[in-house]
């Protein structure tokens, strides 16, 4: 991706192919493009200080937010990755989800995904907002047995 990747962004993708490989599935490759379309969503959120999923979304999307009254506090690229990655305690493997809440880890080890785009930022209100963006989407509704294997993989 050459020499605008973030040290933010390079921490993120390594933190999201850490627990891929775990669950044996493919690493994740950064896309300049979805990093470029996630900033934008990022910076559209700090703006307005909404927490909010991009409406007609063609790629999968995580979102995580962090406000720390320390201005000196820094998120690093693997805190919303492992935020998400905890809804795995939730999560039964084999079968259709009952709820909605393991869909942050889902994505995170969805097995056809290939690509990844993070985007971030912090206002002046000391808000940070991360947006990772997933090509292709995961979390499609009679897909998960086959795409969200246990740590191990299949």
């Amino acid at each position: 991706m050459g020499s605008n990747v973030s040290e933010f962004q390079v921490q993120c993708l390594k933190a999201h192919n850490e627990y891929r490989s775990k669950h044996k599935v493919t690493p994740l490759k950064l896309s300049k493009e979805l990093c470029s379309y996630a900033q934008e969503w990022a910076e559209h959120l700090a703006s307005k200080s909404v927490m909010q999923h991009r409406n007609q979304q063609k790629y999968g999307e995580n979102i995580y937010y962090f406000f720390s009254t320390d201005p000196n506090h820094v998120v690093e690229g693997k805190d919303p990755v492992d935020s998400w990655y905890e809804e795995i305690k939730q999560h039964k493997f084999g079968m259709e989800p009952k709820t909605t809440g393991t869909g942050h880890f889902t994505q995170v080890v969805w097995k056809e995904c290939k690509e990844l785009g993070i985007g971030v930022k912090k206002n002046a209100k000391g808000q940070v907002f991360v947006v990772c963006n997933y090509n292709p989407p995961g979390n499609y509704i009679g897909n998960y047995a086959s795409n969200v294997p246990p740590v191990g993989g299949f």
